[in-house]
């Protein structure tokens, strides 16, 4: 095992994502990133006030006439509850939509109640077929993936999504929010969430019920729906989204109880989070959420080690967890400790729409097993290049323009400074990718500091990588 490295300003560490990366002062590039984009995403603040303001007027007045001006959906969950109650405030008409998998918890349950009595909103309550439900989570299980909450997930927003075209709703409210999930790691499938060719290739292996009654939700739906106008909104990133804070105001407003930590209001879910991703796969994602705490300034990182620490939860509630999911999804003892034990694997061990995505790119012959090739770019573009190439090429680095990261590690390659250095000269013969937003600058750069054999761009939405 690994020598374990955990950041010096968040509590992010190289067990929870391995392909993390650290700079030279010990920062991690998630809180790094997080930093970077916080005045960007999050405004607790006036401008915060004057967006919710423009908010409410342009829901109220692009949807004049209509019997709703958004929609939502609701789990009992702190997010969605606290959400709900600001839009109670503004004077919104949301429609909300409960989505009941059969694992929600009595708390939950009981604050779905109570919030939909103290708001009057109307309530849509989906469930899906259970049968079919329950055998692809089992199907997940038996997969021996980390993120088994993905047909979760995709049932719900395939729901929501439905309902927001029969009721020709423009707005969707999500409590989604920097204060509590500005960093969420990249390893380990929890981005798959919209991949259906990667649920039914998991489904095709290890599924033993069809799946023909339940709704599913892919990436290409998702962006034919906001071609149609349909817009998320994340109001939480307008106002000082506050834990403690928004508890006492629920409590207040109508009697809300919490579930004792983040993910535990659906047992489900609260079954990865205790049991299935730490016991399996030796993983605690606390440190995304707490990481999450110290950048909007709500912990420190003193107190986010101490609370890791500490058990997620205690031990009678780990057996009740196991011994739900036992009983809804027909395991028996001897069945879950194989599961248990079972070699782990991950998401991209099944097809997947990256998978798929890698096989349509067009890539020039010149680029081969041979080809020496450097990455300009060692972020999202950047991974998404080397995804893409890996394997097909030698990748020997990256290059990037920011100095922090200059002689760290990004997929287990150096990050070097880009060209126009005496170390450089005996690069001159590799290619180089260019994968970043500002790539007329780059080619720029690279001419002007005389790069010599050949300079090539990526293009993720063209599924194309063509010579400069």
């Amino acid at each position: 095992m690994n020598k374990i490295i955990r950041c010096t300003r968040c509590v992010m560490d190289n067990n929870t994502d391995p392909d993390i990366y650290f700079y030279r002062n010990g920062t991690c590039n998630y809180c790094t990133d997080a930093l970077k984009h916080m005045s960007e995403m999050y405004y607790p603040n006036e401008h915060g006030e004057l967006k919710i303001q423009e908010m409410v007027k342009q829901l109220k007045n692009q949807n004049f006439g209509s019997k709703y001006d958004c929609i939502m959906g609701i789990s009992g969950g702190l997010d969605s509850s606290y959400l709900l109650y600001l839009g109670k405030q503004w004077e919104l008409i949301i429609l909300c939509v409960h989505v009941d998998d059969g694992f929600n918890t009595n708390t939950a349950n009981e604050n779905v109640a109570k919030l939909l009595k103290a708001t009057d909103y109307d309530c849509i309550s989906v469930k899906p077929c259970f049968p079919q439900y329950n055998a692809l989570l089992k199907a997940y299980l038996k997969a021996s993936v980390p993120t088994v909450t993905i047909p979760q997930d995709n049932v719900l927003f395939a729901e929501l999504y439905s309902i927001i075209q029969r009721e020709g709703i423009s707005y969707f409210l999500s409590g989604g929010n920097f204060a509590q999930e500005s960093i969420n790691t990249k390893s380990y499938g929890t981005l798959m969430g919209a991949d259906l060719i990667n649920i039914q290739s998991i489904h095709g292996a290890h599924g033993t019920e069809p799946i023909d009654k339940l709704s599913f939700f892919s990436t290409d739906e998702y962006n034919r729906f906001k071609e149609l106008g349909i817009e998320t909104i994340t109001p939480l990133n307008y106002i000082n989204y506050n834990k403690k804070d928004a508890l006492i105001t629920l409590s207040k407003f109508c009697d809300y109880q919490y579930y004792e930590g983040k993910h535990l209001e659906n047992i489900w879910t609260a079954f990865m989070h205790t049991v299935w991703l730490p016991q399996k796969f030796g993983l605690d994602l606390r440190t995304n959420y707490l990481s999450s705490l110290i950048i909007s300034g709500q912990i420190d990182r003193d107190e986010a080690l101490l609370i890791l620490k500490q058990p997620y939860c205690d031990a009678e509630k780990l057996a009740m967890y196991i011994s739900v999911i036992k009983n809804r999804l027909n395991i028996t003892d001897v069945e879950f400790d194989d599961i248990m034990s079972a070699p782990v694997r991950q998401h991209t061990d099944f097809e997947n729409s990256e998978e798929y995505k890698r096989n349509l790119f067009t890539i020039p012959t010149s680029i081969n097993v041979d080809t020496k090739v450097i990455i300009f770019g060692a972020g999202n573009w950047g991974e998404y290049a080397y995804k893409i190439l890996e394997g097909r090429c030698s990748i020997i680095g990256f290059y990037d323009n920011n100095d922090e990261k200059h002689f760290t590690e990004f997929f287990s390659r150096k990050i070097l400074p880009p060209p126009g250095h005496l170390m450089h000269r005996d690069c001159q013969e590799n290619l180089v990718v260019i994968a970043c937003k500002d790539s007329d600058s780059v080619i720029t750069q690279l001419n002007k500091s005389g790069y010599g054999r050949g300079i090539y761009k990526f293009d993720y939405d063209e599924s194309l990588i063509y010579k400069v």
